[in-house]
């Protein structure tokens, strides 16, 4: 019994991959890392895109892991097959009612033996990595910036998590390094732009005053919206809120500037009898009815 109990660990046997999804989203590896500032995080790795998802949590315990689960696949969906260790968070009866409730599959790895659930555990390396090399005091901080240069980054399958799971790769401050792309003004075909630099319009007021006032277009921002310089300065409109106006209809540099509301210069005399009228009001003449001049034929009718 001695000698047994010396005895070495059997030689390791050739590791066999997990089978291939073709599906995304659809197996899902989870695992806990921690505690890292006092949190333990929950680390969420898709199969198929290798898409990450950590998820700091105050206690690493079933109805935690659970809320966490529910917040993720709020996003995403609901997998298929979620693969786990045999830590408490995951075999409690909370955890497997709620696997039951939205018909997933869950697989345990057998005990003590990591190596079965790879690919959470190197998920976990990789964030915790992350975090190291970043630094910061902020936690939440810190980890949206490693997941979000992991998820954009180019894997050596091929493209990077995002662009295998959204299909698109995600905006970085990296993009402002690359000149922006160039995009084909739209009002060079749309019928409805007709404005340009230096044209007469009329502005819509939604002050004090008359619903529309005289101006002229300034400049032209985007394919909507102008400026105008008016009276009362320069003021932005969408192209709804302006009306063109013809060159005859220009009001004289003068009545531009006139102030909408008169300056006396003293007081005003008002007079007190009504100036007397030379043109007498001419009499009302009586209002004659129009008769219809259609010529009556008798009305001819069936005798039964």
């Amino acid at each position: 019994q001695n000698c047994v109990q010396a005895l070495p660990m059997a030689q390791a046997k050739e590791p066999v991959n997990w089978p291939e999804t073709h599906e995304r989203w659809s197996r899902l590896h989870v695992d806990y890392a921690g505690p890292v500032k006092g949190k333990m995080l929950l680390i969420v790795v898709d199969a198929h895109t290798k898409w990450i998802e950590a998820l700091p949590v105050s206690q690493a315990n079933s109805h935690s892991t659970v809320e966490a689960l529910r917040t993720i696949f709020s996003r995403f969906g609901i997998p298929r097959t979620v693969v786990s260790d045999n830590g408490t968070p995951f075999t409690a009866r909370e955890f497997e009612q709620f696997m039951e409730r939205n018909g997933i599959a869950h697989i345990r790895t057998p005990p003590y033996h990591p190596q079965s659930n790879g690919l959470a555990e190197r998920a976990v390396r990789t964030i915790k990595d992350g975090l190291k090399k970043i630094g910061g005091t902020c936690l939440l901080t810190s980890l949206a910036r490693v997941l979000c240069n992991y998820r954009n980054a180019p894997h050596q399958e091929g493209p990077s998590p995002s662009e295998r799971l959204l299909g698109y790769r995600l905006r970085t401050r990296m993009e402002m390094s690359f000149p922006s792309r160039v995009y084909p003004a739209k009002a060079a075909s749309d019928p409805g732009w007709n404005f340009a630099p230096g044209d007469y319009v009329y502005v819509r007021n939604y002050g004090a005053g008359d619903k529309w006032f005289p101006g002229t277009v300034e400049a032209t921002r985007g394919t909507r919206l102008l400026e105008v310089k008016t009276v009362d300065g320069l003021v932005r409109r969408h192209v709804d809120q302006v009306r063109k106006r013809s060159p005859d209809e220009t009001p004289a540099a003068d009545d531009m500037s006139r102030p909408s509301t008169p300056v006396s210069p003293g007081p005003v005399r008002l007079e007190t009898t009504a100036p007397a009228t030379s043109q007498s009001t001419p009499e009302s003449q009586p209002y004659v009815l129009r008769r219809s001049t259609r010529a009556k034929k008798p009305v001819v009718r069936f005798g039964y």
